[in-house]
């Protein structure tokens, strides 16, 4: 599908003044299997050639990936840049435990890619063949499955998996720049501190007591448990902090989108795409079923109401930080 129309279809949304702030980033795709398919195929100029890491230029020049065997963060620095950056939403609306899935599910598809090797596609095929990803969960998950990667102790690997961390991050800085201008430095150090307090906490568990091989110890019972202990852990290191609330608006679900603005914006969609197939029967042939763009127009342009109800609580906590209030779910 070219991402053009789809892009042209959500700037008007701005235009209707359905969004006031506009942050086209926001718009991304949800994890889906056509998701990972598509990102598999955006890896063509990075591949492993005699045994080394290489990069291929425009003019078909193979350029090795430096310092692979004396700094693997220094090599992931310089791949993530090469790499194509998450097209669908890691974060997830704020659920930390689905974020990590989507996390290590943009990894696993940019290592298979990479790679290169029946080994590895076909156990990523196998993952996502089993994969729901509306609850973003599995037979196998995304995560264990990364794991039992990295367990292979290659230097190539950790090194793919360097660059495609350091790709998630410097995604999220664009979206933060647009979601954070105005915030004073203390108010963005605190956010840092807590954001990193917190996936400390979720590094310990998933390393630990809900490690892959823990889990499988667990029953299902036990892992809930386990899972409801670590989100009160964060729940609490949210709570006691003074950038709690801070915090919580910068996970703001669709829940907190008004259902007028809603309303609007799916009408809005509906309309725009029965209009432009109703003009043009050769949409048909080149974007396939109407029906199937009004489903990812619509799933698109909540999200970017989304990111703008945050934006709009962002303000509100730049002008008034003393009476600011967390919005109620609409």
């Amino acid at each position: 599908m070219d991402e053009s129309l789809i892009f042209e279809l959500l700037k008007q949304l701005k235009e209707k003044d359905l969004i006031t702030y506009f942050d086209l980033k926001a718009s991304r795709t949800e994890a889906t299997t056509q998701s990972l398919s598509d990102l598999f195929k955006q890896v063509k100029k990075i591949k492993v050639s005699d045994g080394e890491l290489v990069y291929l230029s425009d003019d078909g020049e193979e350029i090795l990936c430096p310092f692979v065997d004396t700094a693997v963060t220094d090599s992931g620095w310089w791949l993530s840049d090469k790499i194509p950056a998450p097209s669908f939403d890691i974060e997830q609306s704020g659920n930390i435990r689905m974020a990590d899935e989507a996390e290590a599910a943009y990894i696993c598809t940019i290592v298979a890619a990479i790679l290169d090797d029946d080994a590895f596609t076909m156990e990523l095929d196998s993952c996502v063949k089993e994969y729901d990803f509306k609850t973003m969960n599995g037979s196998t998950t995304f995560r264990e499955l990364l794991s039992s990667w990295q367990d292979l102790q290659s230097v190539t690997i950790n090194v793919i998996v360097s660059g495609a961390k350091y790709a998630i991050q410097n995604q999220k800085k664009d979206s933060e720049l647009f979601l954070l201008d105005g915030l004073q430095h203390e108010d963005v150090a605190g956010l840092r501190d807590l954001g990193l307090k917190i996936k400390q906490i979720n590094f310990d568990y998933s390393t630990g007591e809900l490690s892959p091989d823990n889990v499988k110890k667990l029953t299902k019972i036990e892992r809930l448990q386990k899972i409801s202990e670590r989100d009160q852990v964060i729940d609490s290191a949210i709570a006691n902090s003074r950038f709690g609330n801070l915090y919580k608006v910068t996970k703001l679900s669709s829940d907190y989108v008004s259902p007028i603005t809603k309303k609007k914006i799916l009408q809005f969609c509906n309309s725009e795409v029965e209009k432009l197939y109703s003009e043009n029967k050769a949409l048909v042939d080149k974007f396939g079923d109407k029906n199937g763009i009004i489903t990812k127009l619509r799933r698109r342009a909540i999200r970017l109401a989304t990111s703008d109800v945050r934006k709009q609580n962002m303000l509100k906590y730049v002008t008034d930080k003393e009476s600011f209030k967390l919005p109620r779910k609409q």
